[in-house]
């Protein structure tokens, strides 16, 4: 393994965009211990290099049932930067009520149904439950074309998905009481690749209204060719890293911190969102730690970028 500060220094440049939500740490000036299990950690992972996806006409055209289109529904698509692809696909209706977009070159899927969510105090009839959300979003992955080995699972191999509701509040002019109702539901499924999950805006969301109607759909699952291996560094390495101030912290928890126990150590994959154009999959770790400070800051995760394009 080349030495790690030269291996993250090209990672700020080449690597997942961390600096977005994360600023760089310094951990030259406090005790950083290693309490973390590392039997569990690969001792290579791959990168990726993007290649264009290949919709097949099965998945395109149960995208169009899914979006109450049909092929006759072609129509010019946006321009400019990212969806500047010749083989981008674009369909709607003439009343821009449904829309159904397919761009290749990120694996990126966006399909709109106006009307299946309620308005505000309109009836709410079906909305799916969190349950039958999750399924119906699982139920989806075949007519997309995506496997259901891919989407990732924790360790007690279920599903670590987001479910998220929208509800309407309203007062009632009848009884003057506050009334709330639940008018969609949507569930995020997490990529995984070797098994590793997916970090960053791809996925799929799905969104479901009245009578579990689907009223968006997302997808990024950009398709990927292993481009070459690198070395996951050793617990020393990591501890370097920290030290050398080659790793990030979240935006606002950085601290002057003089004890950090580094608890946990979790690998994974970035992907942007499918409107962004991305052409490697870059591998990093989050070391979970504890600190010498109290409340909000007692826990903190830091960022590690270890591979680069050399």
């Amino acid at each position: 393994m080349l030495i790690l500060g030269a291996a993250v220094s090209a990672a700020f440049a080449a690597g997942p965009p961390l600096d977005r939500f994360c600023s760089p740490f310094d951990g030259n000036g406090c005790e950083v211990l290693w309490e973390a299990p590392t039997n569990g950690l690969p001792a290579t992972v791959k990168i990726f290099k993007v290649v264009p996806t290949k919709f097949s006409p099965e998945t395109i055209s149960n995208l169009l049932q899914l979006a109450e289109l049909t092929s006759k529904d072609r129509k010019q698509p946006p321009r400019g930067g990212v969806f500047d692809d010749k083989n981008i696909l674009c369909y709607g209706d003439r009343a821009e009520t449904k829309h159904l977009l397919l761009l290749p070159s990120q694996g990126y899927i966006v399909l709109r149904r106006e009307g299946a969510t309620a308005a505000l105090k309109d009836e709410v009839v079906g909305v799916p439950e969190v349950r039958d959300a999750l399924n119906l979003a699982l139920g989806l992955l075949p007519k997309i074309g995506i496997p259901r080995s891919e989407i990732a699972t924790n360790q007690q191999r279920g599903l670590p998905v987001s479910l998220t509701e929208t509800t309407d509040f309203y007062k009632d002019k009848a009884t003057g009481q506050v009334v709330s109702n639940v008018i969609s539901r949507a569930v995020s499924l997490t990529r995984q690749i070797d098994g590793i999950p997916v970090w960053g805006s791809a996925g799929v969301f799905a969104h479901f209204g009245n009578e579990a109607k689907l009223e968006e759909l997302t997808v990024t699952w950009r398709a990927i060719e292993p481009l070459r291996e690198c070395a996951v560094p050793t617990a020393n390495e990591f501890l370097r890293a920290v030290k050398d101030g080659k790793t990030l912290i979240r935006d606002g928890e950085r601290a002057a911190f003089k004890k950090l126990s580094i608890t946990k150590v979790k690998l994974y994959y970035w992907e942007s969102s499918g409107s962004e154009r991305q052409t490697r999959v870059y591998p990093f770790a989050v070391l979970e730690a504890k600190t010498d400070f109290a409340e909000e800051r007692s826990n903190v995760e830091i960022f590690v970028p270890f591979a680069n394009d050399g």
